[in-house]
């Protein structure tokens, strides 16, 4: 029923957003009196056994899975699934293109954006920050009409669409860091 899911999913082992939830669920809970919905009033936490969150790849791309599996549901047949993710070891990205996968969906396009301030200090502390995220576009594997290339030829192909990608995006004067 819809035409496009944007969306910028949790990076599985870095930040856990409801962790830092807490913090402000815990003055919440003091000013308003209130548990937002948490199943006790003496919950201490925003924290759900559910959540997308996880340090372990596979429970983390099993999750995400389920989410991009509910978003292929109420898309169109010609419907998109557009998200922002940046990682700096392979495994987040083994974890999320398993989930893309898992729920049905090709990558039909990706994109580098300048996302996050490089002055940040996180950021500064790093040997190669990461200020770019990848938008991926994804669309319902059985509505992606480009044609298909298989085994060493698939790979040998998308190596060198990468590597043509990598060097315009160069001549920006912006190079990409290793992550």
């Amino acid at each position: 029923c819809v035409d496009l899911v944007i969306t910028d999913p949790p990076f599985f082992d870095n930040v856990h957003y409801s962790e830092l939830a807490d913090f402000f669920y815990v003055w919440q809970r003091l000013h308003f009196g209130w548990d937002s919905g948490v199943s006790t009033a003496s919950a201490s936490s925003t924290r759900h056994v559910a959540e997308v969150q996880d340090t372990d790849m596979e429970s983390f791309g099993t999750k995400l899975s389920g989410v991009f599996s509910e978003c292929r549901r109420v898309l169109k047949p010609e419907g998109l699934l557009v998200f922002s993710y940046h990682h700096s070891r392979d495994s987040g990205w083994t974890s999320v293109a398993r989930a893309i996968i898992g729920a049905g969906f090709n990558i039909v396009q990706a994109q580098p954006v300048k996302a996050e301030m490089s002055v940040a200090a996180p950021k500064a502390q790093a040997k190669s920050p990461i200020d770019l995220d990848v938008m991926l576009v994804c669309r319902k594997s059985e509505n992606d009409r480009r044609s298909r290339s298989t085994g060493p030829s698939a790979l040998d192909a998308a190596g060198s669409e990468a590597r043509r990608k990598v060097q315009r995006f160069n001549t920006t004067g912006r190079h990409l860091s290793l992550n």
